[in-house]
């Protein structure tokens, strides 16, 4: 025997950002051929092909590291050595003196709260066996255990799976939280998770099954970690203040990324790869408009993509633009979501704290963000406004003719993008053939399209 501690050594390797990169990182094989596909059959491949995606952002990094980070100091706390670990594995009445904390990853529908607590469970260490001496045959050691809950689903049918082989009186509910505590210890689980409590989240009576379930989940003495929708944050911060002291006081949340940032401009490069050529926009000059049409939600970006491909096909054409996805914006199909998107820039320039109807809530974070958080968003909506109030105020100030030479230009460029070819020649236009609008006459159509615009919340 050594002095090694397998039960704590398997988190060193991963006590690095770099290693969790390499292992979370899905880039999938882009897509060819599309145009020999049926409609339906491209727009399939394209949402399967974009679900596969991964791409962890700095945001996403610094959350599963700080989640390992705190595994490895439970986990060192709890397995000390094969001596301690025989002493109490054997202890029937074994119990640790004190919980490890519960930790609420909350996030708008769509944001990446599942896929990012799937990465997670890819970064932990495998299931192996420890070898404890003594004449001991060797113990398996578990990284984590994971519970997806459904509507109908009862607490025995969660985590009955991981307590199997102790006979039907161990796993009924009266003795079923004592004997998980106890295989988790033995098994060194360092972690549980539990995803997917929107299932359950449909009124009060929910609200204290939720709870029951969380507060369950957290007496089986390992680090937890649940994903919750902003709703369900909402609905558990009424309930009574020790219940919010246990499964409130450690949020994480999980935001879209800045608009204006790397993270944001790689992921639309890496669309743009799997996509295989068709899609013609620029991860660059188009970031500020894909982040307004999906509100920076991975979910939305992808359905998005998928509309706007069906309405390219639908138009005899064989590459998706940037006017498509506006096309994708306003269409019948992105409605609801749209909806929610002009709400969330809404919100994002005025402030959580304004006033929103119970039927916004869940849009708006349960959490009191730091101001650094959200101000980025809320810098890019307000440059977006301003851009857009200047654009119009100098589109009034043209001349006939010199409209008839934009549009020249501009249905130029349509045309070259919907062929998927490029023309590297250019045509200039004159301009300016009569005298210019005033400064008044500027500044007044800007406030006017300024006016418009806010009265319509966009």
């Amino acid at each position: 025997m050594n002095n090694q501690n397998p039960w704590v050594d398997r988190f060193v390797p991963l006590l690095d950002d770099d290693a969790i990169r390499s292992r979370v990182k899905v880039a999938p094989e882009p897509l060819m051929r599309l145009v020999d596909l049926s409609v339906g059959e491209a727009v399939a491949e394209i949402e399967s092909r974009l679900k596969q995606i991964y791409l962890p952002t700095d945001q996403n990094v610094r959350i599963i590291r700080w989640i390992i980070d705190y595994i490895f100091g439970c986990v060192k706390d709890r397995y000390s050595n094969r001596s301690a670990f025989l002493r109490d594995v054997y202890n029937p009445t074994y119990k640790d003196d004190k919980l490890p904390s519960a930790y609420c990853l909350s996030g708008l529908a769509g944001v990446g709260k599942s896929v990012l607590l799937e990465a997670l469970q890819k970064v932990l260490p495998a299931d192996f066996e420890v070898d404890v001496g003594e004449g001991h045959d060797p113990f398996p050691v578990r990284s984590c255990w994971y519970v997806r809950l459904s509507a109908d689903a009862s607490l025995s049918d969660l985590l009955s799976p991981y307590v199997q082989g102790l006979g039907e009186e161990n796993t009924r509910p009266r003795n079923l939280i004592r004997r998980c505590h106890d295989r988790a210890f033995r098994d060194g689980v360092g972690l549980l998770i539990a995803d997917e409590f929107q299932h359950l989240n449909a009124g009060e009576h929910a609200n204290a099954l939720v709870t029951k379930y969380l507060l369950k989940f957290r007496s089986i003495g390992v680090p937890f970690v649940f994903s919750a929708n902003y709703s369900l944050g909402h609905r558990l911060s009424r309930r009574p203040q020790e219940d919010k002291q246990r499964l409130l006081s450690s949020p994480i949340v999980l935001l879209p990324e800045d608009p204006r940032g790397e993270d944001w401009v790689k992921y639309l490069h890496e669309i743009k790869r799997v996509l295989g050529g068709f899609f013609f926009v620029d991860p660059v000059q188009d970031r500020a408009a894909m982040f307004n049409y999906s509100a920076g939600l991975p979910r939305l970006v992808n359905n998005l993509i998928a509309i706007a491909y069906k309405i390219s096909r639908g138009n005899g054409k064989v590459v998706i633009t940037i006017e498509d996805v506006c096309t994708a914006y306003q269409s019948l199909e992105f409605t609801i979501n749209r909806c929610d998107v002009m709400k969330l820039n809404e919100i994002s320039i005025v402030g959580s704290m304004a006033k929103f109807s119970k039927a916004d809530s869940h849009l708006i974070c349960p959490f009191e963000l730091p101001k650094s958080k959200v101000q980025a968003v809320a810098e890019h909506l307000q440059e977006e406004r301003e851009r857009r109030v200047w654009e119009a105020g100098l589109n009034s100030s043209l001349t006939e003719e010199e409209r008839k030479n934009c549009d020249k230009l501009a249905g130029s460029k349509k045309a070259e993008q919907n062929s998927g070819k490029s023309n590297k020649t250019s045509t200039v236009f004159s301009m300016r053939t009569k005298k210019p609008k005033s400064a008044d006459e500027i500044i007044a159509a800007a406030q006017e399209f300024q006016n418009s615009i806010l009265s319509k919340k966009t």
